[in-house]
């Protein structure tokens, strides 16, 4: 008489494929940053030095980041609220360019131009936030057409052009306390991570 196998081991089977899947499913982006760091590692090699393993690169890796984590911060609590702003990164550059512009094309001081420009940043994020409450319109769309605002706005403010830096006194110079936004600290630790790293999460 032939027995009937047992299917216990098929769903055990099947149990493991799942868990397995499931794991990569939510480790995914480690995943992904494993290959591009071992991607990166194999092919930026040059006279058998590895250039991506250098360590000043991995403090302008570590620059990099920080910028975004500064801005991440302030976008957690909306995430959390559930709403969305798109307008982030474009009100960012037209502060920049305000900030450019206010030191090198109208003299202004460090504590003005700080000032001035913490003020756009606030008045940008009252008129998204009234917008958004008052007209019950959706944040997604409110901020969608922001993001376009702010980014003329920069364009008109600069001339459509770049405006080169120069710390210095005197007309056409950048007022010499913002150097120290650029500085490395041991000329090597970017000062932007030290920023993000002592602000409040």
């Amino acid at each position: 008489m032939i027995q009937q196998q047992s299917p216990v081991p098929t769903l055990r089977q099947e149990q493991r494929r799942a868990e397995i899947f499931a794991f990569l499913k939510k480790s995914q982006a480690y995943i992904a940053l494993i290959a591009i760091f071992a991607t990166a590692s194999i092919i930026n090699v040059k006279d058998g030095r590895n250039l991506f393993l250098d360590v000043r690169n991995f403090m302008n890796i570590l620059r990099a980041v920080s910028e975004n984590g500064i801005i991440a911060i302030g976008m957690t609590m909306i995430i959390l609220l559930g709403d969305i702003d798109l307008s982030v990164g474009s009100v960012l550059g037209l502060v920049s360019t305000g900030s450019a512009a206010l030191m090198v094309k109208n003299g202004l001081g460090f504590i003005p131009t700080v000032l001035i420009s913490l003020l756009i940043g606030a008045l940008y994020g009252l008129f998204n936030g009234t917008v958004v409450t008052r007209m019950k319109i959706q944040a997604f769309i409110v901020t969608l057409a922001s993001m376009n605002i702010a980014r003329g706005l920069a364009r008109f403010w600069s001339g459509g052009i770049g405006i080169p830096l120069a710390y210095g006194v005197g007309p056409g110079y950048a007022a010499p306390e913002f150097e120290w936004l650029s500085a490395r600290i041991g000329g090597l630790v970017p000062m932007p991570s030290i920023i993000y790293l002592v602000s409040p999460e």
